[in-house]
């Protein structure tokens, strides 16, 4: 274990503890290990890093601000054609040249795209709360405005992933606040992101839509009285007067034209041929167990154990988490039901707050070694810890002389959630994370709630 912490309380106290200025240059690995090069780029993605260093080589250069044209991107392209291999090369080349983590600062709409590259939410880039995200110009206190100064002293590219997901509002709200706050408090507020020289937005807007108006509806001149939706839609608009769309996929083999084919229909959901339709019910389940013969039943049990499950409606997906949770308890590892309860000035009840507006869950059932997940919460997702990262249950431990049969709550429960890459409360098992403790414990049927 590290430091001198309580386990109930490491994960909290980690972190509430400031970056330190000179703090190590934070850059992406690939999963082997190495490090993102621009010489192992494709000639497509070249073209879009050394597009964007050619804009800050400018900057850096122009003896005049006021005649400097920043770079407003949109950067397009489907799933695999290699727009997160650009965002890591580039924050990976900027903090490395420039040898400042803030230089470069990646955001996306949701927990888990932001820890697909690396981010931060939106809302935790500007240190708002999610309900509160109702941004008024030149309305941020002295508190948080001197935050946000540090935070953006040195940005030179803000990267925003998931385009499609982005509302207008969203967007207008932190580009209002970054205005007003970048480079030692909007010295250039009257710019857009405060003359921040470059800005772009990635992602694919065959995928989902954002709740709210966003970028295709940015080019309708619809009627609002929201100041953040119409500088959101005019940022939408500026990021579109230069667009990159990537049209290859780096993930299938050239080889593999045919495949290539079927998903670029199905993304843009043109006709399919019968012979195309046969070609996506073959890879069925059912018609995979009976292609294989004897062998399929194990090679479809292989698949399910590493599948992830979605489900239209509540009955199915209930039913196949008793299934999984029935696989794992035993005799050692029983289930336990866990009450929800909180503890503190407001009746021990637990505070409605935490839930982002969702009703509190009244219970959780579940074992060690069962399977749980984040819901509805963006604890940390640079570290890992987002709203559907999943996690197993790899102890649940309880004070002396307590147990969940007398309604008492763990101390702590210890989840393994393998994508963590935070600090280490065990050094040994590096991805081991320990939840919050009795005072903020909470659980719902099927999940670990933070």
């Amino acid at each position: 274990m590290t430091d001198n912490i309580p386990p109930k309380d490491w994960l909290f106290t980690k972190t509430q503890e400031p970056e330190v200025e000179n703090a190590p240059i934070r850059v992406p690995l690939k999963s082997d290990g190495k490090r993102y090069l621009i010489k192992d780029l494709f000639d497509d993605q070249k073209f879009v890093v050394e597009a964007v260093m050619s804009k800050l080589k400018e900057w850096i250069e122009t003896d005049n601000l006021a005649e400097f044209q920043p770079l407003r991107l949109t950067l397009n392209g489907s799933g695999g054609c290699g727009k997160s291999v650009i965002i890591n090369t580039l924050v990976s080349v900027i903090r490395r040249m420039f040898n400042q983590n803030g230089v470069v600062q990646v955001a996306a709409p949701t927990g888990t795209a932001a820890y697909n590259v690396g981010g931060k939410t939106l809302h935790s880039l500007m240190r708002m709360k999610v309900e509160k995200f109702d941004y008024k110009a030149k309305s941020l206190n002295e508190y948080k405005k001197t935050q946000l100064v540090a935070d953006f002293g040195c940005l030179l590219a803000l990267i925003i992933d998931e385009r499609s997901l982005i509302n207008s509002k969203d967007l207008g709200t932190v580009e209002a606040m970054m205005s007003e706050t970048i480079y030692r408090g909007g010295l250039l507020d009257d710019l857009s992101f405060g003359g921040l020289p470059v800005v772009i937005l990635v992602g694919d807007d065959y995928q989902l839509p954002p709740s709210g108006t966003g970028a295709i509806d940015s080019l309708e001149q619809k009627a609002t009285t929201s100041r953040m939706i119409m500088n959101g839609r005019r940022v939408f608009r500026d990021c579109a007067e230069d667009v990159i769309e990537l049209t290859e996929s780096k993930r299938i083999n050239k080889k593999r034209s045919k495949d290539r084919k079927i998903i670029k229909k199905v993304r843009t959901r043109e006709k399919l041929t019968e012979k195309e339709v046969s070609k996506l019910l073959s890879l069925h389940l059912t018609a995979i167990e009976k292609r294989h013969g004897k062998d399929g039943k194990a090679i479809v049990e292989d698949i399910r154990s590493r599948a992830m499950f979605l489900f239209f409606r509540n009955a199915p997906r209930i039913k196949h988490n008793w299934e999984q949770l029935a696989k794992v308890h035993s005799k050692d590892r029983p289930i336990g039901v866990f009450r929800c309860k909180g503890v503190g000035s407001v009746g021990g009840k637990p505070v409605r707050a935490h839930f982002n507006n969702v009703d509190p869950p009244s219970a959780a059932i579940f074992c060690e070694q069962a399977q749980v997940a984040l819901d509805g919460k963006n604890f940390c997702p640079e570290w890992g810890l987002h709203n559907s990262a999943c996690g197993r249950v790899d102890e649940i431990v309880f004070a002396k002389g307590e147990n969940p049969n007398l309604g008492h709550l763990p101390a702590y429960v210890v989840v393994d959630f393998p994508l963590y890459c935070g600090p280490a409360w065990d050094i040994e098992n590096p991805t081991v994370r320990v939840n919050y403790g009795k005072s903020v414990l909470t659980f719902s049927k099927s999940t670990l709630i933070f």
